[in-house]
């Protein structure tokens, strides 16, 4: 993946962030406190991790019994393409406690796909 890709991506995912209504860093650095867990990670989170099909790469992270710890680590440290979120954009309570409710959570169900078509010229 090249360096322009990834900014690109990046970018996308702020911007998509920022018009689902992600909650905005006060100026005391407090970050999103008090965000419902389920509210903050459609917001922030479900952008690039519950899409099924690409360009969206990440993985999906319900229902995979993932630590919390682990997730925490992930969102601070953001691995590969992903951008860290600092304190100041999710506070270090509601990151406690997203990493909760995603350790909690069950899989989402899988997306139905309509049947492919037969192929011109396929036999009966």
């Amino acid at each position: 993946m090249t360096a322009a890709w990834r900014t690109a991506r990046l970018t996308g995912t702020l911007i998509a962030g920022m018009l689902a209504g992600a909650p905005a860093a006060s100026a005391q650095g407090s970050g999103t406190v008090g965000i419902e867990p389920e509210r903050l990670y459609g917001n922030t989170c479900a952008f690039c991790h519950s899409r099924p099909f690409p360009p969206f790469p990440a993985p999906e992270l319900r229902g995979r019994n993932l630590d919390p710890a682990t997730i925490t680590f992930f969102v601070r440290h953001g691995p590969g393409a992903m951008a860290p979120f600092r304190a100041s954009e999710i506070s270090d309570e509601d990151l406690n406690r997203l990493g909760a409710w995603i350790a909690a959570s069950p899989a989402p169900p899988k997306p139905v796909l309509p049947p492919m078509p037969p192929s011109q010229g396929a036999k009966p």
